[in-house]
């Protein structure tokens, strides 16, 4: 039930004072700390919330989220998705968006919605859902209400996940709880990257190890499956977000 959700946010604070010193040593910071930035759920401080609104979304609290919630039912990304690419995706809704509103503000009813909600944007988890021993790494939209949008694990893509419920809705999950985005092409879009390319660690802090970077030898000749960008980006205000369409050619990688 709602009682077994938690929600989680983090922020970021920095001395309020930035000091030049006259010498032109390292500069001193003194008075008292302010908050800079915020994140809960994934994509909204970086793609939801546009640039003009940044600062006043990274210095806010999400019991305070109401004044932005215009950006959520009415997204900047829908919009831009229609306009850049209206000749190769279906029509993506652009206004009254309350699938994105139970997404990113209140948790989905049914599924991590925690009791007395009240909009505010942080990452849930409802507690009482068991682990799934074969994750998707979909999460809910491929039908595994282990993950994301309910919490986020290790392995769930995050980036396909939001771009394809911001173009085809989360009706699905919102009403039966289970489903993929099956609006095609759109239920194609991603970031092109499906899985690490390192396994996980087995004990804290369990993400890969990162590769050197100035021995970067991991990539080897290989065939097969690949992502084409049908566009550098989705650039608005200062926002860019990747739209990739995964297509079937053969490309062989490069060899260090």
């Amino acid at each position: 039930n709602g009682d077994d959700v938690i929600g989680v946010w983090a922020t970021s604070s920095r001395p309020s004072v930035r000091i030049l010193q006259p010498d032109g040593g390292e500069p001193a910071h003194d008075g008292p700390y302010v908050q800079v930035s915020r994140l809960g759920m994934p994509l909204v401080n970086e793609v939801v919330i546009p640039l003009g609104e940044k600062d006043r979304f990274n210095a806010s609290h999400p019991k305070d989220d109401a004044q932005f919630l215009n950006h959520v039912t009415d997204p900047e990304v829908a919009g831009l998705l229609n306009l850049i690419y209206g000749d190769v995706v279906a029509p993506v809704p652009e206004t009254g968006r309350d699938d994105l509103v139970a997404v990113f503000l209140t948790g989905v009813p049914g599924l991590n919605q925690p009791a007395g909600v009240v909009p505010s944007e942080m990452l849930r988890l409802n507690t009482s859902v068991a682990p799934n021993p074969s994750p998707e790494r979909l999460g809910a939209l491929a039908g595994d209400l282990a993950g994301f949008p309910n919490g986020r694990r290790l392995g769930d893509d995050v980036v396909d996940v939001i771009v394809r419920g911001a173009a085809c809705g989360y009706g699905d999950i919102l009403e039966g709880l289970l489903g993929l985005c099956n609006l095609s092409p759109n239920n194609q879009l991603g970031d092109g990257v499906d899985q690490n390319d390192v396994p996980f660690l087995a004990k804290f802090p369990y993400v890969g190890t990162p590769h050197q970077g100035f021995e970067h030898n991991h990539h080897s000749d290989n065939s097969g499956p690949v992502a084409l960008s049908i566009g550098s980006g989705l650039l608005a205000s200062g926002v860019a977000l990747g739209g990739i369409f995964t297509i079937w050619r053969r490309r062989t990688l490069r060899n260090p």
